[in-house]
């Protein structure tokens, strides 16, 4: 497989530099859009280019595990749920006092 860019993806290579990390800088190549992209959606939530990428990054790594849980609660069998609730319901309504 190909991974060269095409006449029409023109590739830019951006320096990124996360210095709150200290962790140092590499170089990557993406097409010119994506990186105006990156920079305008960075610009919008008042990041740098890297924070914003490690936002995006952090984000979607919640969203896998949100989207593992749901298949998770959803695999439970209708009796183990029925008892989760019914325990759950003795603590919310217990009288600590």
């Amino acid at each position: 497989m190909n991974s060269s860019p095409t006449a029409t993806q023109s590739t830019h290579v951006t320096t990124v530099t996360h210095l709150a990390r200290r962790q140092g800088s590499t170089t990557i190549k993406v097409p010119v859009e994506l990186r105006d992209r990156l920079k305008q959606d960075a610009a919008a939530h008042g990041q740098t280019l890297a924070g914003r990428i490690d936002s995006l990054l952090r984000e979607s790594a919640r969203y896998s595990r949100m989207a593992d849980l749901r298949r998770a609660i959803d695999a439970t069998p209708p009796q183990v749920m029925a008892d989760y609730a019914r325990e759950r319901d003795e603590w919310l309504d217990a009288n600590l006092g």
